[in-house]
């Protein structure tokens, strides 16, 4: 008699969750992160933001992190957040990979000089690396999303070398005590108090 009601029994739904539902989920991880004791501003941003589960995401999200990235120890954070994302094992996370590579497009862009002067020395991850590997992404059940991820690694890891060039190419500025006044702007340490002067 229990077999036959559960061969009755319908087979359970699909497991896809309608973009409202992921959204909603995505929206009260996040506020739940929010009220977790003991965890800094800018891990709950950062969890918001790459558990959000959207593929455009939202200026909001990105602001409060690209602010915080200006601290030395939200910098950190923020690097750490970023490292655990790109290296995401799951492909079935790809939401969480796509976001974290739409923040370092985002950092790239107005990010602080320090982070990238910081990565380039080797201070964080190597990102370029990461990204590198990123743009060999699997994901065999969904071909349009390993498409997608592995574009947007091609686009921001370029960005991102760009970037990293550039931080570099400022360093050695300082370095030799200046090299003009944009490239002395960015330098910081006793360096910077010596090439600005005012």
């Amino acid at each position: 008699l229990a077999q036959a009601t559960l061969a009755q029994v319908p087979a359970a739904p699909s497991l896809a969750v309608a973009p409202p539902l992921r959204r909603f989920c995505g929206v009260m991880a996040s506020l739940i992160a929010r009220f977790r004791p003991n965890q800094s501003g800018v891990l709950a941003d950062l969890r918001r933001l790459t558990e959000s589960g959207v593929v455009d995401v939202p200026q909001e999200l990105l602001d409060p992190v690209v602010e915080a990235a200006r601290s030395a120890d939200d910098r950190s954070e923020i690097m750490r957040h970023l490292q655990d994302c790109l290296a995401e094992p799951n492909s079935k996370r790809w939401h969480r990979i796509h976001a974290a590579m739409v923040l370092v497009g985002e950092l790239t862009k107005r990010g602080p000089p320090e982070l990238f002067l910081e990565t380039a020395q080797g201070h964080h991850f190597d990102l370029v690396q990461r990204l590198a590997l990123l743009e060999h992404f699997q994901c065999s059940a969904d071909r349009r999303v390993q498409a997608m991820v592995r574009a947007k690694a091609v686009g921001v890891r370029k960005e991102a070398v760009d970037r990293l060039q550039a931080a570099g190419d400022d360093a050695e500025d300082c370095g030799r005590g200046g090299g003009g006044g944009d490239a002395a702007s960015t330098c910081t340490g006793p360096t910077a108090g010596s090439a600005g002067g005012s």
